[in-house]
């Protein structure tokens, strides 16, 4: 005869698959300003893909992997604000490396 999982592991196993996947997979933002509009609005939510550009080891500064590709122009990104590293910036990419 075989036992029932307690109803707590289940959660448990949900919490820790839901931090693994904010951690390294995806995240969601919320636009802060205006400085995207018309493309996006104030409280517009968008979904990252950390996958694309290397992967940021969460609660921490070490990136691992170089990633799939190179940003490229007219792509919506998310880093940290250099001087608070507690802010993060949604900015559309205007020019690539190698741009004049």
């Amino acid at each position: 005869m075989r036992a029932e999982p307690s109803p707590w592991s289940s959660i448990a196993w949900a919490i820790v698959i839901a931090l693994l996947l904010r951690g390294f997979v995806v995240e969601a933002f919320k636009i802060p300003s205006g400085s995207m509009i018309p493309t996006l609005q104030v409280g517009d939510h968008i979904f990252v893909n950390k996958f694309i550009y290397g992967i940021r080891v969460p609660w921490t500064n070490i990136k691992v992997g170089m990633g799939i590709r190179k940003p490229q122009r007219g792509e919506v990104i998310v880093f940290k604000f250099p001087k608070d590293q507690e802010k993060d910036f949604i900015k559309r990419i205007v020019a690539v490396e190698g741009d004049t």
